[in-house]
């Protein structure tokens, strides 16, 4: 299945590409301070791990149910991105550089391969928020190392000059709104626990509070005399218990007959 849903992304994302090729293009607003990003071909390494990044959340996942939501979720992902590139394509302008390093010729293929028109919203952010954020619903340590990845790259797609930052945000943006329409069930489900844990906690505290300033204003052998009944009461509840459960076992212990006939014959004579 894994597979299956890499060819769909990979091929539509391929034939889109060829079909807005030769439109009229747009470009994005540079902001100033990111004008002064610096090129770096050698994040081109973290910008194709998107790729593995893609295929993880099919390892983790065992439920039906969830891995069902999951998939609908990337196919609703690559399908508004396909219908936006289709509809407003958007292009960036790329450096020159030399391919004297591995690392360069590297992203030389990349740049090759995919033409620069398909930027907005870019995919490798959406598609590996998304995957990080399902393994975040299933394994929490695999979840958070995985949005450490996500986090690279966005990174990686700037610093090679294959994203404007709003780009970046489009595609966070994207995958949080599809997200949230998916699993909004498990958000919910989960920010009432936690709130419910929260409520509790706060209503032992004040408890707490309310019983040490009751105890603070009574005098001290008054004070005194309610603790000692306290713990008198505490002690006495463990007792009780216990005397009702030996007279509850001792008139449910079976009476043997042999010893109910002795008893009877011993009557009569």
């Amino acid at each position: 299945m894994g597979l299956l849903m890499f060819g769909l992304w990979a091929g539509g994302y391929f034939a889109v590409s060829h079909f807005t090729e030769g439109r009229p293009v747009h470009t994005l607003y540079i902001f100033e301070w990111e004008r002064r990003i610096p090129f770096l071909p050698e994040f081109v390494w973290l910008y194709l791990s998107i790729y593995p990044t893609f295929l993880l959340p099919f390892l983790f996942i065992r439920d039906r149910d969830f891995f069902r939501i999951f998939s609908l979720a990337y196919i609703t992902v690559m399908f508004v991105c396909y219908v936006t590139y289709l509809v407003y394509p958007v292009t960036i302008e790329r450096p020159h550089f030399a391919e004297d390093s591995f690392s360069t010729w590297a992203l030389g293929i990349v740049y090759r391969a995919d033409k620069p028109w398909n930027c907005f919203p870019s995919m490798h952010v959406a598609m590996s928020l998304l995957a990080a954020l399902t393994i975040l619903e299933v394994h929490h340590v695999r979840g958070v190392l995985t949005l450490l990845l996500t986090v690279a790259i966005a990174a990686s797609t700037v610093l090679i000059k294959q994203h404007y930052i709003l780009d970046v945000v489009g595609g966070m943006a994207l995958t949080l709104f599809i997200y949230f329409v998916y699993f909004r069930r498990r958000i919910v489900d989960a920010l009432f626990e936690n709130f419910q844990r929260i409520e509790e906690t706060l209503e032992r505290w004040i408890n707490r509070k309310i019983d040490q300033r009751v105890l603070a204003s009574l005098d001290g052998p008054l004070r005194t005399q309610i603790l000692k009944l306290l713990q008198a009461a505490l002690q006495e509840v463990p007792q009780e218990m216990q005397t009702k459960r030996s007279g509850r076992s001792d008139s449910e212990m079976p009476v043997d007959p042999r010893s109910r006939e002795g008893r009877t014959q011993d009557d009569n004579g």
